[in-house]
């Protein structure tokens, strides 16, 4: 699992690489900024840890750029996880310890905040979804050690598509039912496409893959047991997902499609009421002053749970390949179509 930010958290995208944002000031210069998404199928978990900063001289963008501004000095913090039991006992401990990110396997994107010394606070622990658990973490800018309490998401269980030898078919303009159970902690759900194709670049047929959302910030709030949840999606909105996705148009015949996976991402509860305070500061922004959403008791940040499932590989039927290829929304793009022909 890992959980990134510069002085936004990027949630579910929900959970893995979502629009949605939130924008963290801090008053004391030092205020400490804490984001990270557990997940129970990992036993790796990364942490983002950042201080607010005033800086004393020149733009912010500036200071953005410096990492001694943006990051605790190495070795003054501590990180810490707990595993409790229902009589709030700790069961199991563990210490996060410093890393690089891009050591790591996980730079962090261009942007406004500084790229080198991308620093990231790594826990080596095994979750078990029956419990609950308790982030604690110390600065120097810190009187007490701050907390938070949180659960954990168990399993998704995706029902749609049905059989990953049925081809997906979105040739008419018509709707289809995304279908899944439930999960366990959860609050809300976003579902992607995710694109697999190939590019001819300098010569050869190079990979690419593109997520392309199905829905998003579908809301459940249950107390009860598991649910069969429906989203109703247009057909054509994977055409103009594609077409919007960020692909420049090409020539035809120097793409061609390999396969889709549909994935489907469930965010605890934080992830929820993080959503409900975006609607307030986007509806109510030019009327009233909001607050920054937190779930850390004295610091700013989030600290949830997420889950992931995605499909098997999937094909598209020959009437969609034909409609990539050759559509109103998607023709541009140079896709080849289900008989391995560019569009005329």
């Amino acid at each position: 699992m890992y959980c990134f930010a510069g002085l936004t958290l990027l949630l579910l995208g929900l959970i893995t690489a979502c629009d949605n944002t939130i924008d963290l000031y801090g008053g004391d210069p030092e205020e400490a900024l804490v984001w990270c998404l557990f997940d129970v199928e990992d036993s790796v978990h990364y942490a983002r840890v950042q201080r607010s900063f005033r800086p004393d001289q020149g733009p912010a963008l500036t200071a953005a750029q410096d990492p001694d501004q943006l990051l605790f000095a190495e070795g003054s913090v501590w990180l810490g996880l707990e595993a409790l039991d229902a009589e709030n006992r700790v069961l199991e401990q563990w210490t996060a310890y410093r890393v690089e990110a891009a050591t790591e396997g996980l730079p962090k994107d261009p942007g406004v905040f500084a790229d080198s010394a991308h620093a990231l606070y790594r826990l080596n622990a095994a979750l078990d979804p029956a419990l609950d658990y308790r982030l604690r973490f110390h600065s120097p800018a810190d009187t007490d050690t701050l907390q938070t309490r949180f659960g954990l998401v168990d399993s998704v269980v995706l029902l749609y598509p049905p059989l990953p030898e049925l081809d997906l078919d979105y040739a008419d303009t018509g709707r289809f039912k995304v279908e899944w159970v439930s999960a366990q902690g959860a609050s809300i759900y976003d579902a992607f496409w995710v694109v697999s194709f190939e590019q001819w670049s300098a010569g050869s047929w190079v990979d690419r893959e593109i997520r392309l959302p199905l829905f998003r910030n579908r809301v459940h709030l249950a107390d009860g047991g598991p649910t069969l949840l429906q989203e109703a999606v247009r057909t054509t909105r994977f055409f103009t997902g594609m077409r919007g996705s960020g692909l420049t148009p090409a020539p035809p015949g120097t793409r061609r499609f390999v396969q889709v996976e549909v994935e489907i991402a469930a965010g605890g509860e934080a992830l929820y009421l993080l959503y409900l305070n975006n609607l307030v500061t986007l509806d109510l922004g030019e009327l009233f002053i909001t607050g920054t959403y937190t779930n850390l008791d004295g610091a700013l940040g989030i600290v949830s749970s997420r889950r992931i499932k995605r499909s098997p590989p999937l094909n598209l039927s020959v009437a969609t390949l034909d409609s990539l290829a050759c559509g109103r929304f998607t023709r541009n793009l140079g896709f080849l179509d289900a008989d391995g022909q560019p569009c005329p």
